[in-house]
């Protein structure tokens, strides 16, 4: 028996040991997108004293398209089969402390799933290590309920050029890998065309939105938000909303003139000039070119004459002129007691 157990142990050391090879692995990216043409990058660094002479590559099984790129520089790769490639030293190695990074690509597969891999690398010696990452595969947009985006959500009439809110509920949006900025807004006036609003939004719940210039009843605001790998989820407004044109304003001083454009035609509706100002008295003259002509006389007590009213249009405009005047009015007499 104790020759028996001489001879196993002279045997045992007459065997080659594989010895374990020290070494380090990355891959990225560890998180992609459900059947994606994607680039993976491995990169491997020896800790050992020993050359690395040899890396396997055994990618997951239900990926496709498998292309093991060009080789490092010294380097030659060969196939052993449909998932794997093998990367094997001509002339350079990885030396001690050293790194070197190696590219293939797939498409991955289109499970919400973890995929192993298999990497491998030999040294001189034959000393090995064995490394399995995974890559987490994400198909599934951000959850995102029907009721996220609460204003403009229908029925609301904005202003051209105005400042407006944009609100959602934040907590009504998840996602496990959702971006650090996931918001996208845009708007549109017929359902067809969005406008981007803005992008790269953080899930703050507002954004401040000067409302652009249209005429519109049938306008819409859409929200996307979008997680890391590009799955993305809209909501938008329940109900169409409005926005119409802003009203022009001007500000006149003695001798200056403007021309207006009502209704945006390019055409100019009235030509406005401020004739006379006193103390006593400030004249505006109208001259239009499409309802009948009219001057209005303001006193400095505030008392409007008008001779003629032409449309509805015509008397805002009128109604903020006025204000304008009367304005500065006062801002005349303020200055002159100050005198």
């Amino acid at each position: 028996m104790k020759k028996i157990l001489l001879l196993l142990i002279a045997l045992s050391m007459a065997m080659p040991v594989l010895a374990v090879h020290t070494a380090k692995i990355s891959l990225n990216p560890m998180l992609t997108a459900a059947s994606a043409d994607t680039q993976f990058t491995v990169n491997v660094t020896n800790l050992g004293k020993d050359r690395i002479s040899e890396l396997r590559v055994r990618m997951p099984v239900d990926f496709s398209g498998l292309k093991c790129g060009t080789a490092p520089s010294g380097w030659a790769v060969s196939f052993s089969d449909a998932i794997e490639c093998n990367y094997k030293t001509v002339a350079n190695y990885i030396m001690a402390n050293s790194s070197l990074g190696f590219t293939v690509t797939a498409k991955t597969g289109d499970d919400d799933k973890n995929y192993t891999w298999e990497l491998r690398t030999r040294d001189v010696f034959d000393g090995f290590s064995l490394f399995n990452p995974v890559t987490n595969i994400d198909k599934s947009g951000p959850a995102i309920k029907p009721s996220t985006l609460t204003a403009p959500n229908g029925g609301e009439k904005w202003v051209s050029r105005t400042g407006h809110d944009i609100t959602w509920k934040g907590a009504d949006i998840t996602d496990a890998n959702l971006k650090a900025k996931p918001v996208t807004l845009e708007y549109s006036t017929d359902g067809k065309k969005w406008d981007v609003i803005a992008k790269d939004l953080e899930n703050g719940g507002s954004y401040a939105w000067t409302v652009p210039d249209a005429n519109s009843t049938s306008v819409k605001v859409r929200l996307t938000a979008a997680d890391s790998v590009g799955n993305a989820a809209s909501d938008e407004s329940d109900g169409a909303f409005t926005i119409s044109p802003a009203l022009p304003t001007t500000v006149l001083i003695v001798g200056d003139n403007a021309m207006i454009d009502i209704d945006k035609d390019g055409k100019t509706d009235f030509i406005v000039a401020l004739v006379d100002i006193t103390n006593k008295t400030a004249i505006l003259t109208f001259t239009s070119l499409k309802p009948a002509a009219t001057t209005t006389t303001v006193a400095a007590n505030g008392t409007t004459t008008v001779p003629s009213r032409p449309d509805q249009t015509t008397t805002i405009v009128i109604v903020i002129l006025i204000v304008i005047i009367v304005y500065l009015i006062w801002k005349l007499q303020q200055t002159g007691k100050k005198k």
